[in-house]
C-alpha cells in the first residue's frame, strides 16, 4: 500500500490544527473536530501518521492536537452530565440505566474492562484521576460493586463542579469529588487507582502515586496508541521507576486508547 508522503501528512495535520484553533463557536468546533478525527483515522492515512509518531524526527507531533480533543471531550461530558443532573434519582438507580447512547454509552462501556483487569470485590478505596464532568469510571464502580469509598479527582474547577452536581443528583454517599490535580493528591489508603487518558503529565501523577500510595496499590492507566498519540500523552514508554506494564487491555478504536495495568518491579 502506498501511503501519503510524510510532508503532506504533516501539512494536513497542521491545516486541521489551524482550523480547530480558529473555531470559537462550540457547534462549529464539534463539526471541525469530527472531520479532523475522521481524516486522522482514515485507514489509508492512519498508518503514515502512526509511523511519523513512532519516529524521532517529528517529536512535536505527539500531543499536538491534545488541547482540541480535550475541548471536544469537555463539550460532550458537560452535555451528558446535564442530562444526568436533570433526573430525579431513586435510591439504587443505576447510572447505566440513565446514560444516553453514543458518547455517554461509549465512555461508560469502555471502562467496563476494569472489571476484568482488577478484583474490585476486596477494594475499600477506588480513586479516579481526571474524572471530567462525566465521571464514568466512578459511576461504573458505584453501579457494579460495593466499594465503600470512591474518589473522583479533577484539577479543572468547572469539570469538578459539574461532576459534583452529577454525584449530588445520583445521591450516593460513597462517591466524593475532589477539585485537585492528580499530581498533588495524597493516595494513602487507595487500593485501586484509575488514571484517565487525558491526564497530563501522567509521569508526575505516577510519581505522586508511588510516593504516597501503599506499595500494593493497583494502578490502571489509560494509554493512547497509534494515532491516539496525537491527542493524549503516552506514558508507558517512560514509566517512572519502579513501575512496569504488567497487562495491556484491548484496543478501543473509537478513542485509540487502551488500559494498561501497572506493577512495581521486584527489587
Amino acid at each position: 500500500m502506498i501511503h501519503p508522503e510524510a510532508d503532506q501528512v504533516i501539512e494536513g495535520i497542521m491545516r486541521w490544527r489551524r482550523r480547530l484553533r480558529d473555531t470559537a463557536d462550540d457547534t462549529n468546533f464539534e463539526i471541525a473536530w469530527t472531520e479532523t478525527w475522521a481524516w486522522i483515522t482514515d485507514p489509508f492515512r492512519a498508518p503514515a501518521i502512526d509511523a511519523l509518531l513512532d519516529g524521532n524526527e517529528n517529536p512535536g507531533l505527539r500531543e499536538l492536537l491534545a488541547q482540541f480533543q480535550r475541548r471536544w471531550l469537555a463539550i460532550q461530558e458537560r452535555r451528558e452530565a446535564e442530562h444526568l443532573i436533570s433526573f430525579v434519582w431513586d435510591p439504587g438507580t443505576l447510572a447505566s440505566k440513565r446514560i444516553r447512547a453514543v458518547f455517554g454509552r461509549l465512555t461508560y462501556d469502555r471502562v467496563r474492562e476494569l472489571l476484568d483487569l482488577v478484583e474490585l470485590g476486596t477494594c475499600r478505596k477506588f480513586v479516579m484521576v481526571g474524572c471530567g464532568a462525566f465521571p464514568a469510571a466512578a459511576l461504573l464502580v458505584r453501579d457494579s460493586t460495593s466499594v465503600p469509598d470512591i474518589a473522583a479527582l479533577d484539577g479543572d474547577v468547572e469539570a469538578a463542579t459539574t461532576a459534583q452536581r452529577v454525584i449530588e443528583a445520583v445521591g450516593d454517599h460513597r462517591i466524593h469529588v475532589e477539585r485537585i490535580d492528580g499530581a498533588d493528591h495524597n493516595y494513602g489508603g487507595a487500593d485501586i487507582i484509575y488514571i484517565a487518558n487525558q491526564v497530563c503529565p501522567k509521569v508526575r501523577v505516577l510519581e505522586r502515586v508511588r510516593d504516597t500510595a501503599p506499595p500494593d496499590t493497583i494502578v490502571i492507566v489509560r494509554e493512547p496508541y497509534g494515532v491516539g498519540r496525537l491527542v493524549a500523552e503516552s506514558v508507558v514508554p517512560c514509566l517512572p521507576p519502579p513501575y512496569r506494564a504488567a497487562a495491556i487491555g484491548a484496543n478501543h478504536s473509537t478513542f485509540c486508547s487502551r488500559h494498561v495495568r501497572l506493577a512495581r518491579r521486584e527489587t
